[in-house]
C-alpha cells in the first residue's frame, strides 16, 4: 500500500513540475504560487484522494494524501486548514491520538502566526480534546487555556464570541467530519 501511495505522490509531483515548468503564468514574478489554479486543483485532488482512502478505511494512505495537499498549500502560502484537519482525522482513526493532536497543534500555531484567530481557536480546542483522549493532561490544560485566552482576548465581537461558545457546547470534536463542520 505504501508503495502505491508513494508512486501516486511521486507521479503527482512530477506532473506538477511539468505543469509548472510548462505554464510560466503559474508562478508570479516573486515566485509565489498563491494564485496558481494548477496547484489549487492539485490540492483539491489530493484531498479528494484522501477522502476516498478514508471511505475505504485506508487511513495511512489517506494521511499521506492529506499531507501532500498540506505541503502544496504551504507552498502556495496558504494555511492548510482542511488538509491538516483531515490529517488529524486520519491519525485519529489509526489510533494515533498524539499525532492527531500534534497536527492540530501545528495548525493552531500556523493560524496564530497568520492572525487567523478563529482557526487558532478551533484547532486549539480540538487539540485539547485529542490530548484528553490521549490522557495528556498537560496538553489538555495548555490548549484549553489557549482557547479560553482567545475567547477573552477581545478580538472576537460579543456576537462572535457567543456563537463560538454556543457551537462548542452544541458539538463534539470538529475532527470527526472536518468537511462537514462549521469552520
Amino acid at each position: 500500500m505504501f508503495i502505491k501511495v508513494f508512486i501516486r505522490s511521486l507521479t503527482l509531483t512530477v506532473v506538477a513540475a511539468v505543469l509548472v515548468a510548462g505554464a510560466p503564468r503559474v508562478i508570479t514574478f516573486n515566485g509565489s504560487l498563491h494564485d496558481s489554479a494548477v496547484v489549487e486543483a492539485m490540492v483539491e485532488s489530493q484531498i479528494a484522494a484522501g477522502d476516498g482512502f478514508m471511505q475505504s478505511r485506508e487511513f495511512g494512505s489517506a494521511e499521506e494524501a492529506y499531507q501532500v495537499a498540506a505541503t502544496l498549500d504551504r507552498a502556495r502560502g496558504v494555511i492548510p486548514i482542511e488538509a491538516v484537519r483531515r490529517t488529524a482525522n486520519a491519525r485519529f482513526y489509526q489510533g494515533n491520538y498524539d499525532g492527531a493532536a500534534e497536527a492540530l497543534a501545528d495548525l493552531a500555531v500556523a493560524a496564530a502566526a497568520a492572525g487567523d484567530q478563529e482557526t487558532e481557536f478551533w484547532a486549539s480546542l480540538d487539540a485539547a480534546k485529542l490530548d484528553r483522549l490521549a490522557e495528556d493532561d498537560e496538553g489538555l490544560e495548555r490548549w484549553i487555556t489557549r482557547a479560553q485566552l482567545l475567547l477573552d482576548s477581545g478580538t472576537f465581537s460579543e456576537a462572535q464570541r457567543d456563537e463560538l461558545i454556543r457551537t462548542v457546547t452544541d458539538s463534539d470534536l470538529k475532527i470527526f467530519a472536518p468537511h462537514l463542520s462549521a469552520w
